[in-house]
């Protein structure tokens, strides 16, 4: 969160604060989970609590006529949790973070980089939120429907976490990996960074990019919408026509989570770069492009070489490749990792409120079956 930057740099900065109470309490409306929403409720008021402590003595650092609405915000939290007995019961460091040194170090680095998909890792890197919890919500299907979503959804999970793991061994490598040894290649004198780490990362950005136009599939049979299956993307799944109104599906429902699947599309996806909030949208854009159709060179270093540089005459110019800095491409693999996440978690919450939707108007007179599904075991995980 910005909110979560500005308060690093000054933490009296009470109108952040504030609004990231908000923006929490916003959060906690839209989960389904009732445990995490008390906890969300339980930290959005601590924030508006603490900011209206920090109003009178730095006035200049917001707008001090909110006050009111900051304190209601407050207030109203207070009428509908109890928030003594969820300070009680709230353990979030008391959790174990694996069985060995390796998978605590990885844990812990997710935790950090707030990479679990699990909405309390929004809150902080407590051991609390070490599980990759996230699932649908409960929804309706017609009678004699197969549990197609919840498969789809178990390898969108699956294929973030593999894509995460590549990662984090790919910036981690630094021994040559078994695989690379006796492999001949020449060197091609601009700092050319090859190896097993670099393909990791390299896999890790083209699978977390994957899962956005996997999502649009998700969306287009989930809601209906009819789109012919070659034509489903991220970037079409929006609107009927490219330059149509957004479809009456997402425009017409007071969905949040849904529309900011859509903002996180426009900053990654629009034909015309010039619109979008994300600085980095056609660097990441034409990045997946070069990985997968092209030529991507990756490089140690890359090092200005004077007034020839970029000319025919730069020795060191190669010009079939898309070069990148390791360290660029690791940030930007980081960058796509964590937009797949909010966009998974997106997809669940935006169901959810659907779903409520839906048995809202289909009456108190439908008649529902439950049907539950039981958990899959790690170890069913292993090749049989």
């Amino acid at each position: 969160m910005l909110w979560s930057k500005a308060l690093r740099e000054n933490p009296k900065f009470w109108m952040a604060r504030a609004n990231r109470g908000r923006g929490l309490m916003h959060y906690a409306q839209a989960l389904y989970d009732p445990g995490h929403a008390a906890v969300f409720a339980f930290e959005a008021h601590k924030d508006l609590a603490e900011a209206l402590q920090h109003i009178d003595e730095h006035p200049e650092l917001g707008d001090p006529g909110l006050r009111t609405y900051f304190a209601d915000a407050a207030q109203g939290i207070e009428r509908h949790f109890d928030l003594d007995r969820i300070a009680a019961d709230y353990r979030p460091d008391q959790f174990e973070l694996g069985d060995g040194e390796d998978e605590r170090r990885y844990r812990k680095w997710c935790l950090r980089e707030t990479l679990f998909l699990n909405p309390l890792n929004d809150l902080g890197p407590n051991s609390i939120a070490a599980r990759d919890v996230l699932t649908l919500p409960d929804f309706v299907t017609a009678v004699g429907e197969p549990p197609v979503l919840v498969g789809f959804f178990n390898q969108l999970k699956q294929e973030f976490v593999s894509a995460r793991w590549l990662y984090f061994e790919g910036i981690k490598a630094e021994a040559v990996h078994l695989s690379d040894r006796d492999v001949l290649l020449y060197n091609t004198l601009d700092y050319a960074s090859l190896g097993l780490g670099v393909e990791q990362v390299k896999i890790a950005f083209r699978m977390s990019y994957s899962l956005l136009d996997k999502i649009a599939f998700f969306l287009n049979h989930y809601m209906k919408l009819g789109i012919p299956e070659k034509r489903i993307t991220f970037r079409h799944v929006w609107r009927d026509k490219e330059s149509g109104p957004v479809r009456a599906e997402f425009s017409n429902s007071e969905n949040w989570p849904f529309r900011g699947l859509y903002w996180l599309s426009k900053d990654l996806v629009e034909k015309d770069f010039k619109d979008v909030t994300e600085s980095e949208a056609r660097d990441l854009h034409d990045l997946r492009n070069h990985l997968e159709h092209k030529h991507v060179k990756v490089h140690s270093m890359i090092v200005p070489t004077g007034p020839a540089a970029g000319s025919a005459r730069d020795p060191f110019l190669d010009n079939l490749a898309h070069s990148v800095s390791r360290d660029d491409l690791e940030r930007r693999g980081l960058h796509i990792l964590k937009l797949a996440r909010a966009a998974l978690i997106y997809l669940s919450l935006g169901m959810h409120k659907e779903e409520c939707g839906r048995r809202e108007r289909a009456g108190p007179d439908s008649i529902l079956a439950e049907i539950s599904l039981t958990e899959m075991e790690d170890e069913w995980k292993r090749r049989w």
